[in-house]
């Protein structure tokens, strides 16, 4: 499997992940809310917290979209970037929340994203320029 296709399996399968889903909602939500004249939803740090997540997670599908026909470093940080955002979401759920090995599960699409992205940067280390 060539690194442009692992790129647009990556992207697609965090593209359909509820992580995505539920983040976007809640940005939606806080723009909603602001429109209205209701500016209590931004004193919670959870929607700030979740507002960088959302950023990041953005981020992480926007740099394996654009991966194709760029330079070998730009390639390897990108893998880097998307392995590291979405193995430390299934991390955080498994531990931090306490769902154990049922995170790899719930969150199935943040680990094929995360193992996805890995098999790229395996990929993108042992090729050339």
């Amino acid at each position: 499997m060539s690194e442009q296709s692992l790129a647009g399996w990556a992207a697609s399968v965090a593209g359909a992940s509820i992580v995505f889903i539920c983040l976007g909602l809640l940005v939606l939500f806080g723009a909603v809310f602001a429109s209205a004249g209701d500016y209590q939803f931004f004193r919670f740090s959870f929607f700030w917290l979740c507002l960088a997540w959302f950023a990041v997670y953005v981020a992480s599908i926007y740099a394996l979209i654009t991966l194709p026909g760029k330079g070998r470093q730009r390639r390897l940080a990108s893998w880097g970037f998307a392995t590291v955002v979405h193995a430390a979401i299934v991390i955080y759920f498994a531990f931090v929340q306490g769902f154990g090995s049922g995170a790899f599960i719930l969150f199935g699409p943040e680990t094929i994203a995360a193992l996805l992205s890995l098999a790229g940067f395996t990929k993108a280390t042992r090729a050339g320029a």
